[in-house]
């Protein structure tokens, strides 16, 4: 059963988590933790810290997804030819602008 805290800066709940469970599993952690909400990390029975998730940040990009963006981003521009190194460079940036997440 899991124990949780209410965040005196958030007002948010937080489960408790010994540190020496972070250290042994700390890809289940990350993998809960939008689901969870917030942990605050324990040791010798005092919080020493807190992981919170993104603020702001909905959902996880998938395998599929995230393959999509790295092919987009590495290759596929089609800029038309003779424009100078600058030119590339702003057409490089608007691309870039438009897939980061916002």
């Amino acid at each position: 059963m899991a124990v949780t805290i209410i965040d005196d800066q958030t007002k948010q709940p937080l489960t408790l988590l010994p540190i020496t469970y972070l250290h042994h599993n700390v890809g289940k952690v990350f993998d809960d933790l939008a689901k969870i909400g917030g942990y605050a990390v324990m040791r010798d029975s005092e919080v020493i810290g807190k992981i919170l998730p993104v603020a702001g940040k909905t959902k996880m990009l998938t395998k599929e997804e995230r393959v999509a963006k790295v092919r987009a981003l590495a290759g596929g521009f089609h800029l038309g030819k003779g424009l100078s190194p600058q030119q590339m460079n702003k057409e490089y940036d608007k691309i870039y602008d438009k897939m980061l997440p916002r």
